[in-house]
């Protein structure tokens, strides 16, 4: 089993998580995700862990328009450019929602994937990366931490582990 993070802005994890897909254009790193590896949906605006899931499909290639395009990638290239709206490479997950969210900020040192504590986005900047099974230990414990958190001050703990 492998552990990757999905590092992307909130809209566009939010449609991710909605249809259940996350896709690429390049099949890169994608390409090596099996199913039962564990993935964290990260909002990069953020800096919050919004979610946990399971790759349920491995990559697979499909080019309907699912995914939304950037006014900027459409300004650049024209609303008919092959892959704005495709991300062709995609991957099939279930997934759990984190409520609250985890803030990432508190656990950088502590995160093996990050090779730069003072600039931690340059880890995640693809959108796509492998975490070591420590990385997604570090979460889960602080999704414990956060959860058992929200229940002493009356919020809704996240209720599930993936």
């Amino acid at each position: 089993m492998k552990y990757w993070i999905v590092a992307i802005t909130r809209a566009d994890l939010e449609q991710c998580l909605k249809l259940g897909k996350y896709g690429r254009n390049s099949d890169c790193l994608i390409k090596k995700a099996s199913e039962g590896d564990k993935l964290v949906f990260f909002a990069t605006g953020e800096r919050k862990i919004i979610a946990l899931g399971e790759v349920v499909r491995p990559c697979y290639r499909d080019y309907s328009k699912v995914f939304r395009a950037t006014q900027q990638l459409i300004e650049e290239f024209g609303d008919d450019f092959p892959g704005i709206y495709y991300y062709p490479h995609r991957i099939d997950f279930t997934h759990e929602m984190l409520s609250p969210p985890v803030d990432l900020a508190p656990l950088v040192r502590d995160m093996d994937f990050i090779k730069n504590p003072e600039y931690p986005h340059a880890s995640y900047r693809r959108g796509f990366a492998d975490i070591t099974e420590r990385d997604w230990d570090t979460i889960s414990k602080a999704i414990h931490k956060t959860s058992s958190s929200a229940k002493s001050t009356g919020k809704k703990p996240h209720s599930k582990s993936v």
